[in-house]
């Protein structure tokens, strides 16, 4: 494994021993953008080579330059790159050595190396000098120097290579920003060409037949190395390498990631009792815990046995929103489920039609289709019409549904998606019960009836029974505060609302409030990673999920004042576009942003490991909202020992004056009360500190009012 390497920071001698050698023969996965590629190059390091590729899957992926530079040429880049071809001496090079010449053909053409050809439009080089290696564990070394693959880059100039590891350093952006910047140019040639405003991009194994042949055209009928054929290319697939000069098509297989997985005693207990029930179920989990790969497995594990049987498996997969369906469709990918999207920004109805007619009649030895979309979607009398659904039928391919976030499926409008005709169903959710309505979380337990896995936030945490806790332990603040009677009239006088209401709309216009906030900021040592629930506005129609202007500029007042004008934050709403809010969310990750500003609709499923801690200012008083937004932040991440909430809880000044309020305000203070009370129990339960005074306190303030109201 890389971690096992234990070698400096940085390079700059003896590069083959002390840099190639080495981390190739730990690596399975190997980025390279480099502007010069000498061939001979490969002969000083076919020892790592030969360590590299023999394992059950590699794959070295290279993007060079042409070492066409000169503007003139660049003119017709396009053109020209298509006549690629290696130089006088490199011909000369393979066709001295033909053990390398064989070998590098024989790479090629397994795809265990693969080259892609870079042109700038503009007529500059491709001057990056960057990599990174990947283990089986999934540890990364990007690496950035100033030495191309050449002999005068290996043996004769002055170099350096400069190297970041993440096992050691794991919130460095380094890692992410390769990723996004070479995949963004590998991308480019998916179909063998393409480009961009900047790039174009040539596969060299789609240089026409006449430009290879006179190096490669006296290849030997047999590889110079051992490969698993089958296994190899079953990684390339599982890796999304499969190289674009392989004629066959493409065909997924469900099965578990050689890279990247890890599979948990509690989750094979959960496919375990799926299995047992005939993969029905409810799989309460708390958030963050791995209930999406749960489903994943269980889907595998339901479709080998189904492929035993000769028959073929339809996975339904129904998200609350288009983002998650997005995270649903890479994680489908990653475990070989070839999958679509449907949503009003995706795939039309008609298009998923023809998606399942052509799985119903091709008989692509291994393939699964899913297909992943929104409740909303899936809700419409339109998908899975009368048609497709009896061909299914008729045809015997058994469906699977997995619904996500299931506690929305008993609502009037995505009950539907619920059908009768999906024999296997698997509910996902962190909180089945639904708040005031009793019969909407029977219709959840009902259709979903058959297994019950829990797997609670205390075992999530502190791993009592299975061991190897999933989410880090965290520390709770609440904020107790009474608003005076002059903040509540000009609250009541701003908004426009009644006196037995305006307790409801505290922490939508509280100055309070932001002092408080501002006061609790000033008092941290480090603000990076940190997410704020703020609320959403109130219009006639209801509450709507967009921040108002108001609130924004008072939250960019106290940021600016309690941290300084050079605090990076970002706005979240319902209204932030799909792709900004997962541009947003990517940023935030690699620390381009110091905060996020979001209302609930961050509250499910977004996966920011990084989240230290959460400022709660919008006080949710529903279950399922603020169980959400705690495990927001518990996600284990390899820089974080511990997460910190704070929660601000507001009530009128007048909350003892009980006599004066008339009946109808007493009830809905009272059920507020109540509300506050349960929250506050709900997030000090699993706190490590659970008893501190300051918690206790306000606890038994709410009990008190909420005798007094009683």
């Amino acid at each position: 494994m890389l971690k096992s390497t234990n070698l400096g920071d940085t390079i700059d001698s003896d590069f083959i021993n002390n840099f190639y050698l080495p981390y190739l023969k730990e690596s399975k996965l190997y980025d390279l953008m480099v502007c010069y590629l000498n061939p001979e190059t490969f002969l000083d390091i076919k020892e790592g080579l030969n360590d590299f590729f023999d394992k059950d899957g590699c794959c070295w992926r290279m993007l060079i330059s042409p070492e066409i530079t000169r503007g003139d040429i660049l003119i017709d880049a396009k053109n020209k790159i298509k006549d690629f071809e290696f130089s006088e001496e490199n011909k000369n090079f393979f066709k001295s050595e033909k053990d390398v010449t064989n070998l590098i053909a024989w790479l090629l053409k397994d795809g265990i190396l693969q080259i892609r050809v870079v042109t700038k439009k503009d007529g500059s080089k491709f001057h990056l000098k960057q990599g990174l290696f990947q283990d089986s564990e999934g540890s990364k070394l990007f690496h950035n120097g100033s030495n191309n693959f050449t002999k005068s880059g290996m043996f004769k100039n002055d170099e350096s290579i400069t190297t970041i590891k993440s096992w050691i350093q794991p919130e460095n952006d380094s890692f992410s920003k390769f990723d996004d910047k070479f995949e963004q140019i590998w991308g480019l040639a998916h179909d063998g060409e393409g480009e961009d405003d900047d790039y174009y991009v040539y596969d060299l194994m789609s240089a026409p037949a006449d430009k290879l042949k006179d190096i490669f055209e006296e290849v030997d009928d047999e590889r110079p190395y051992s490969l698993h054929v089958e296994a190899h290319k079953k990684f390339l697939a599982e890796t999304n390498r499969t190289p674009s000069h392989d004629k066959t098509e493409r065909v997924l297989t469900p099965c578990i990631p050689s890279i990247g997985h890890e599979s948990r005693k509690y989750q094979i207990d959960a496919i375990d009792q799926l299995e047992k029930n005939s993969y029905r179920g409810l799989l309460e989990m708390a958030t963050a815990s791995g209930k999406t790969i749960v489903a994943i497995m269980t889907a595998i594990r339901l479709y080998d046995q189904l492929k035993k049987q000769n028959k073929k498996l339809l996975v339904i997969v129904t998200c609350q929103d288009i983002y998650m369906t997005e995270q649903w469709s890479k994680d489908l990918t990653n475990y070989g489920f070839t999958n679509y999207q449907h949503n009003s920004e995706t795939l039309s109805v008609g298009e998923i039609d023809k998606k399942i007619d052509a799985y119903i009649d091709e008989n692509k030895s291994g393939e699964c289709l899913a297909i992943v979309t929104t409740k909303s979607s899936a809700s419409s009398e339109k998908f899975l019409g009368p048609r497709i659904l009896n061909e299914l039928l008729e045809e015997d391919i058994k469906i699977l549904l997995i619904s996500d976030e299931a506690h929305h499926d008993a609502a009037s409008e995505w009950k539907r998606s619920l059908r009768k005709d999906f024999l296997y169903r698997i509910a996902l959710t962190a909180t089945p019960t639904r708040l005031h309505d009793e019969e909407g979380t029977e219709h959840i337990k009902d259709y979903f009836d058959g297994a019950h896995f829990i797997y609670d936030l205390k075992e999530a945490i502190y791993g009592e029974r299975y061991g190897n806790p999933r989410l880090c332990k965290y520390k709770y603040y609440p904020r107790l505060n009474f608003i005076d009677e002059t903040e509540i009239q000009e609250i009541q006088k701003k908004l426009d609302i009644k006196t037995d209401y305006y307790h409801e709309q505290l922490s939508l216009s509280s100055t309070t409030l932001y002092e408080l906030l501002q006061k609790d900021l000033e008092e941290l040592e480090d603000y990076k990673y940190t997410i704020i629930y703020t609320a959403p506005s109130r219009t006639i129609e209801g509450l709507k999920e967009t921040p108002r202007d108001d609130i924004k500029k008072s939250l960019d007042k106290v940021l600016k004042s309690s941290l300084g004008n050079e605090i990076r934050y970002v706005n979240i709403d319902s209204q932030t576009k799909p792709k900004d809010r997962s541009d947003a969310i990517k940023e935030f990750s690699r620390g381009d942003h110091d905060i996020i500003i979001a209302i609930k609709c961050l509250d499910q499923g977004i996966n920011i490991p990084a989240i230290k801690r959460a400022f709660i200012l919008h006080s949710s008083t529903n279950p399922r909202e603020y169980i959400q937004r705690r495990g927001r932040i518990l996600r284990q991440h390899k820089d974080k020992d511990i997460a910190y909430m704070y929660d601000y809880v507001l009530l009128p000044g007048d909350a003892y004056n009980v006599d004066a309020m008339s009946n109808e305000r007493k009830r809905k203070f009272a059920k507020l009360v109540e509300k506050e009370k349960l929250k506050v129990e709900e997030y000090r339960d699993c706190a490590e500190n659970k008893d501190d005074e300051n918690i206790i306190n306000i606890l038994n303030i709410l009990k008190e009012l909420e005798s007094l109201l009683a």
